[in-house]
């Protein structure tokens, strides 16, 4: 076979397997602190999954109960995670929210980095980052 015809080949079956991962899909990260079993806490990395409804973070550490309410529109090529925080103390007036978009337009990566202060001494900070890539 000529070396053109199998460049040609070999890029074709790239083009095929790859595109349909960039086209077709956000991947969406949030990191926050997580308690682990025995009582201490680290900064961990999760999947945001496609659920529908509000997905609350699971095992967060801090003053702030949080989720994550994801909406993936296919017909647009955008994405969006919607971030809702409240006091555990659970008074409603006390309510955050934030809100990060990507698309396949412009914005094929994104982030967005949320601290909320503690209520209580000794407890640390919420400190959240989301990030989407396409």
């Amino acid at each position: 076979m000529n070396v053109l015809v199998m460049n040609k080949i070999i890029l074709t079956i790239i083009v095929i397997f790859l595109l349909p991962i960039s086209v077709f899909g956000f991947d969406w990260t949030v990191k926050y602190d997580m308690k682990k079993s025995d009582g201490s806490y680290e900064f961990v990395e999760l999947s945001v999954p496609k659920i529908k409804g509000l997905w609350k973070l699971p095992n967060q550490v801090g003053s702030w109960i949080c989720g994550l309410d994801r909406r993936d529109d296919t017909k647009y090529g955008t994405s969006e995670v919607s971030l809702q925080c409240h006091l555990k103390k659970n008074k409603p007036w006390n309510t955050l929210t934030s809100m990060i978009r990507c698309n396949t337009e412009n914005t094929k990566s994104n982030w967005l980095g949320v601290n909320y202060p503690s209520d209580s001494k000794g407890i640390p900070d919420t400190v959240i980052v989301l990030r989407c890539n396409l």
